[in-house]
């Protein structure tokens, strides 16, 4: 088990285990989201319709719209992934994501453990600025 929060990669103040993260305040910092449970299903497309941050401006979240359909989830993204995110975001050229294509899924092929995202642009969309 890592002794750094999965949120905010929060180090200090983490042994022996706290009940809360001292820097994000999350109960949940050891644990990697089921995302299925936030409502993302897996391998779907999501359009991004917006970011914004909370807690501290430390945590990111993701306003998406499914593809195919009318599903609107707000996904908080991990540390790990909100990096990912981001690096993935500037190679297509984008300053806030709006318009990309986001997917998740599972690392281990199921829901439980870590999720990994893969973002792109939508067919035939021209540079997203």
């Amino acid at each position: 088990m890592s002794n750094a929060c999965v949120w905010c990669d929060n180090r200090k103040g983490m042994l022996p285990a706290p009940p809360v993260c001292p820097r994000c305040q999350r109960s949940d910092w050891k644990d990697e989201p089921n995302y299925a449970t936030i409502g993302v299903g897996a391998y779907g497309q999501y359009e991004i319709r917006g970011e914004s941050v909370g807690g501290g401006h430390l945590i990111m979240y993701l306003d998406l719209q499914l593809v195919t359909a009318f599903h609107a989830p707000r996904v908080p993204l991990t540390h790990r992934l909100k990096q990912e995110y981001r690096h993935m975001r500037n190679d297509l050229g984008s300053k806030d994501g709006r318009g990309l294509i986001i997917q998740f899924s599972p690392s281990h092929g199921t829901a439980e453990g870590p999720w990994n995202i893969t973002l792109s642009r939508p067919p035939f969309a021209k540079r997203v600025e």
